[in-house]
């Protein structure tokens, strides 16, 4: 390290890729009967620079993208009763019933701006330590898209009528192969605190190589309240609680030393 103005620093660039278990969580969502929800592999990478206030001590600001995964399936669900009454575009009510078998592969994508400081600690100088990184990421939802499998059956009870209605696609009384691919309408930002540690050693005479877990938990509610279409947990279900992003994996840092 260089002395300056009475501090040692050793200003650093980093470039970063951190394989990840990730979710979109909702506990509704994961703890309900009918649908059955797991996370999947997703990745955080980016380019960091950190400034030292003191040998060990830095403040970190980074750019990268977090990709999130989960996976959802609703499997021989079927809903026949007289709880959720409804209005036609004609104005009569009726209840929807509803047959499904699907499957939903939910992926965001976020462009992040860390911030946070960065602990070093050598265990043997200049060659071998312990780090520990904190912050928060601000991130923009960058991409977001959900893709659905399997088949349903909609029809319509109308109790005045005392009639079921079936193949209408005017009133969205079908039965539907599903194979679609769309957006998922989400806030657009979202807050999350990250937390990394582990060992660092030299790998070249200016360059370090972090490795251990890495884990990131989002604060903001994705507010998931509005359907991705027929089948899904809103339709089917309900609006559930507070939606947010989660993932713990391993982070591997390259740090170069300015």
């Amino acid at each position: 390290p260089k002395k300056v103005a009475g501090k040692e620093m050793d200003n650093s660039i980093s470039l970063y890729f951190n394989p990840l278990y990730t979710q979109i969580y909702n506990k509704d969502v994961f703890s309900n009967d009918n649908w059955q929800a797991e996370g999947g592999i997703g990745y955080n990478g980016g380019i960091g620079y950190t400034y030292y206030l003191r040998k060990s001590i830095g403040v970190f600001g980074g750019l990268s993208l977090t990709n999130y995964k989960t996976n959802l399936k609703l499997e021989n669900f079927s809903i026949e009763t007289n709880t959720l009454r409804l209005e036609d575009k004609d104005g009569d009510e009726y209840y929807r019933y509803i047959q499904s078998d699907v499957e939903e592969q939910n992926s965001l994508t976020y462009l992040d701006v860390s911030l946070g400081t960065n602990l070093n600690k050598y265990l043997k100088e200049n060659v071998l330590g312990i780090y520990l990184g904190t912050g928060c990421q601000f991130s923009y939802l960058f991409m977001s898209k959900y893709k659905i499998t399997g088949s349903s059956t909609h029809t319509g009870y109308y109790p005045e009528y005392h009639v079921v209605l079936y193949d209408l696609p005017d009133y969205d009384f079908t039965s539907e192969n599903l194979d679609a691919e769309n957006d998922w309408d989400l806030n657009s930002f979202n807050i999350s605190a990250y937390l990394s540690f582990g060992l660092f050693a030299r790998v070249h005479r200016l360059v370090y190589l972090n490795a251990g877990p890495y884990i990131i938990y989002g604060i903001g509610d994705l507010k998931y309240d509005t359907a991705k279409h027929r089948d899904d947990y809103i339709s089917t279900v309900g609006v559930p609680g507070r939606t947010n992003t989660q993932a713990a994996g391993l982070n591997f840092s390259l740090i170069f030393i300015l």
